[in-house]
């Protein structure tokens, strides 16, 4: 299979992560995007990991430039044309994702693969390998082994909060001290976003109907309000 350049469809937290993964195996990316800002924030966010990586001597400066430059973000769908294959990485919404997988489809009759990237979605699927990512192999159902673990885990803390049973700091502090945890479970929703969090539990309890899948009224409210994490600058914390 020979891919020079990959199409990554959203610029979000996963899209910019697979672009920079993309980019790290020497492979040629092209984000798009139809709005700007998000592009923005992608760029922004590359370029933080790639400062950090060359802070801690995971890489050179030089390489860390040769990195960014082979990303290039776009609000024209029309410069994904030249794309060898492209991953999908929009809103965790089967009607969006369906809808822009048959864009796709259309528009690339040449691409040697679409694949979609989902945390909860029921897909068959491939390309890991190549830019260095680890596969494990499991059943086709929604959530998947990480999301059917984490997400219990997740919620169980945001219904603690929402109990008044612990402050938002002592749930993470506890989880992050106590368990060996890089980062506390409310801090952890905020980063991934609490918009992406809530959709995911929705796709969970959908299929299985198991109340430990239920988003908590409290993330329901903090996403209609607006308040989705890091990303938006308020969630169960400030940005």
């Amino acid at each position: 299979m020979s891919i020079d350049r990959v199409g990554v469809v959203g610029a979000g937290f996963m899209g910019s992560g697979i672009a920079e993964s993309t980019a790290a195996a020497g492979i040629d990316v092209t984000v798009f995007e139809p709005e700007q800002a998000p592009l923005v924030r992608s760029r922004a966010q590359l370029e933080t990991s790639v400062a950090r990586a060359t802070s801690r001597g995971k890489m050179t400066q030089e390489e860390g430039e040769s990195l960014i430059g082979r990303v290039a973000y776009t609000t024209r769908v029309e410069d994904l044309d030249s794309v060898d294959a492209v991953v999908e990485a929009v809103t965790e919404d089967p009607r969006v994702k369906g809808t822009r997988f048959q864009q796709l489809d259309q528009q690339l009759p040449e691409a040697q693969f679409l694949a979609s990237n989902t945390s909860s979605i029921p897909i068959a699927e491939q390309f890991a390998s190549r830019i260095g990512k680890r596969p494990i192999r499991t059943k086709d159902r929604s959530g998947f082994i990480v999301n059917m673990l984490l997400v219990p885990y997740l919620m169980a803390a945001v219904r603690m909060y929402e109990d008044g049973f612990a402050s938002r700091e002592d749930i993470d502090e506890g989880m992050r001290l106590g368990a060996g945890h890089p980062m506390g479970p409310l801090t952890l929703c905020d980063f991934i976003g609490l918009d992406v969090r809530y959709a995911v539990c929705q796709s969970l309890y959908e299929e299985f109907k198991r109340p430990e899948y239920a988003p908590p009224p409290l993330l329901k409210r903090m996403v209609v309000s607006g308040h989705h994490g890091r990303k938006a600058g308020q969630g169960f914390y400030k940005y």
